[in-house]
């Protein structure tokens, strides 16, 4: 088994997980380096955060005692299992959710997909649970499958949650980032750290979102990489 008290490579990671899984494959998406995340052997879409932001994840929620998580994009798990293996140090919870648009069309979905029919029981989820149960972290993580931001504010008005660490892994435009932060915004704890992929396309707009809606700055060169993994923090 895998210590994650260490820094964990890619190799570590796909030997663990390849070995013995019946759903699929995964592959390293790009040229063997950890600026590469993974991807199912089958499919061409999604791709996971890569190796340095998994690492990252799992010790910035250990280092500042996160308890209560929140992911929009949870793919086929990867950032998930970071998370839960995070939340498992602090005994606390991440609550992933997904449409799973993209793994069953195989494109980059722009704007509100929710028109788009995902089997109830899709691919992606199935290797995410799969991956999450073999490492040991199932208890840490609740799945979701719906859409942002009104399956994510139905669904928190049952949980009541207080959310300390978000990762946004979906918005690929600046609309798509506005309505997802409308989803979660009600359920912020006093202290929280804030994650976004993808907003390489449109940075100057999403600073200007984040800094509208939530009054924190967003900043890009958090891991000093080609797509910068966006936060913001309050209180941390």
């Amino acid at each position: 088994m895998i210590d994650f008290n260490n820094y964990i490579t890619w190799d570590q990671l796909l030997s663990e997980i390849n070995t013995g899984n019946s759903l699929d494959k995964l592959v390293i998406s790009g040229t063997h380096t950890h600026h590469y995340g993974l991807k199912r052997e089958s499919k061409q879409l999604p791709i996971s955060i890569n190796e340095q932001e998994f690492n990252f994840f799992i010790r910035f929620i250990r280092e500042n005692n996160l308890i209560c998580g929140y992911e929009l994009g949870t793919g086929f798990g990867i950032s998930t299992l970071a998370i839960g293996i995070g939340m498992q140090y602090t005994k606390g919870i991440v609550y992933t959710l997904d449409s799973y648009v993209e793994g069953e069309y195989q494109y980059q979905p722009v704007g509100n997909m929710s028109d788009k029919i995902t089997p109830v029981y899709p691919q992606d989820m199935k290797f995410a649970i799969e991956t999450i149960k073999r490492f040991g972290v199932r208890d840490y993580v609740v799945f979701l499958k719906g859409n942002s931001p009104e399956y994510t504010l139905n669904t928190f008005d049952s949980y009541q949650p207080k959310l300390d660490f978000i990762f946004l892994d979906c918005p690929k435009v600046a609309q798509d980032l506005s309505r997802d932060i409308h989803g979660f915004k009600p359920y912020l704890s006093d202290r929280y750290a804030l994650f976004i992929h993808d907003t390489h396309d449109y940075p100057e707009e999403a600073k200007r979102i984040v800094r509208d809606e939530l009054d924190i700055e967003l900043k890009f060169d958090i891991l000093k990489q080609k797509f910068p993994l966006a936060s913001a923090t309050k209180n941390i």
